[in-house]
């Protein structure tokens, strides 16, 4: 799978394409901000997004899920030390693949690829 990465945090954004990529997965790119995500959904057309939900002032995380999954049915895996129980239940409607809350163990993750392909 094509994965976009979506995370402020630099590091913990590389840690992630990373991980990803250990899996054996392709990352199209990442992005620090809802601007850049919203560009690089449009031009690199990932099969899924792995994303934080607060982008700090970068946006919301959560805009740009909404985006991609109405305007190309690019579902999504949020990534983020906010998951709670509003959140699961807000997203719904787009049919995420998963919530992960951070910090997480690497299997974690590669647990939750894995049902995806």
């Amino acid at each position: 799978m094509r994965f976009l990465v979506i995370e402020d945090d630099e590091a913990v954004a590389e840690l992630l394409r990373q991980m990803i990529e250990d899996l054996e997965h392709e990352v199209v790119g990442t992005a620090g901000t809802a601007q850049e995500a919203f560009h690089l959904i449009e031009t690199a057309l990932p099969d899924a997004l792995l994303v934080d939900v607060d982008l700090g002032r970068g946006g919301s995380g959560l805009d740009v899920a909404v985006h991609a999954y109405i305007g190309h049915g690019i579902r999504s895996l949020f990534v983020s030390g906010n998951i709670d129980g509003w959140l699961r239940r807000g997203m719904q409607s787009i049919r995420p693949y998963g919530f992960l809350a951070k910090p997480f163990p690497p299997e974690e993750l590669a647990e939750t690829v894995s049902r995806l392909a």
